[in-house]
């Protein structure tokens, strides 16, 4: 991973990006066992957002960082590991990242005036590590390794006006949980 750049996820203004630097943020992601994950998403809370993929030993890099604090997360499958908070400076140690199931949440996305499922619905998660789905033809999406905690999304649909909507997933590895978002 040693000088591999992190890609881009959404857009954000260039007056409000991150700088360029020269910090650099190390780590490892590892599962249950401390055997490394190979392929996972890493996520760093960079602006805009910025993502790698671990590699066979698990390790990452993001480089040209400032020094400030981030949160850096990462998924594969139905695991996550993270979030993690660090301030980076010249001396900050590797971030070792612990991967575990993580909750799935279905989502149910209907039409308010209908009540009928809408299909094609974008939902966006942004953190810990931003993820995008889209619903199928009954009105629902899934969403895999979701950190417990409170979450926000953001919903958006041809001819209709975006929503925002929150919801709270529980800390039980592996749990289904189930999500109604009217539009």
């Amino acid at each position: 991973a040693a000088g591999t750049r992190g890609g881009v996820i959404g857009a954000a203004s260039a007056a409000a990006a991150d700088p360029t630097a020269t910090l650099r943020l190390e780590g490892q992601v590892i599962d249950t066992d401390e055997q490394p994950v190979a392929g996972a998403m890493v996520a760093l809370s960079t602006i805009p957002p910025r993502t790698v993929r671990s590699e066979a030993d698990g390790t990452f890099v993001f480089t040209g960082l400032p020094a400030r604090a981030f949160s850096v997360a990462a998924t594969l499958d139905d695991r996550l590991g993270g979030p993690s908070f660090v301030t980076l400076t010249a001396r900050t140690e590797p971030v070792i990242l612990r991967m575990r199931r993580g909750a799935t949440v279905e989502i149910l996305a209907f039409d308010v005036q209908t009540t009928r499922p809408l299909a094609n619905v974008s939902i966006e998660l942004r953190e810990p590590v931003p993820t995008q789905v889209a619903t199928g033809p009954r009105g629902v999406a899934r969403l895999r390794a979701v950190a417990p905690g409170r979450h926000r999304l953001l919903l958006t649909a041809a001819g209709y006006a975006p929503a925002v909507s929150w919801f709270q997933t529980s800390d039980q590895p592996g749990a289904v949980e189930s999500h109604v978002v009217g539009l």
